[in-house]
């Protein structure tokens, strides 16, 4: 993984809560993925760890805008370790939702169509 500077909140690996299940208690209506991947496009996988769309959305768009490229998150099974040497385009496409310039785009249609078609 290449290095990059994160802001402090966003250390490597972060953990949202200890209960998942509380966690999604205390935010039924965000998008939550636990132990999420981060990919780019000219890097692959750069960042994993827990990451909450909605909560995150200033620290995501300031932070795209410091590496001004596109940031992917998946979910934690299409970015595991022995996946890292895949193609970013591979990984990519598996992304649940894309940080761009200015808002965080949700790309499956399962997600589109529960929290709409950005955050």
């Amino acid at each position: 993984m290449k290095k990059i500077e994160f802001p402090p909140q966003m250390n490597m690996g972060r953990m949202l809560s200890g209960s998942k299940s509380g966690y999604r208690d205390r935010y039924p209506t965000n998008l939550v993925i636990f132990n999420s991947n981060m990919v780019t496009l000219s890097d692959g996988k750069v960042w994993y760890g827990d990451i909450d769309a909605h909560r995150d959305k200033d620290m995501l768009l300031y932070l795209r805008a410091e590496l001004d490229e596109d940031l992917f998150f998946l979910n934690e099974m299409d970015g595991r370790f022995e996946h890292e040497d895949d193609h970013s385009l591979m990984m990519i496409s598996k992304a649940i939702f894309a940080v761009r310039k200015d808002r965080i785009e949700l790309l499956p249609e399962w997600y589109r169509n529960h929290y709409g078609e950005s955050i």
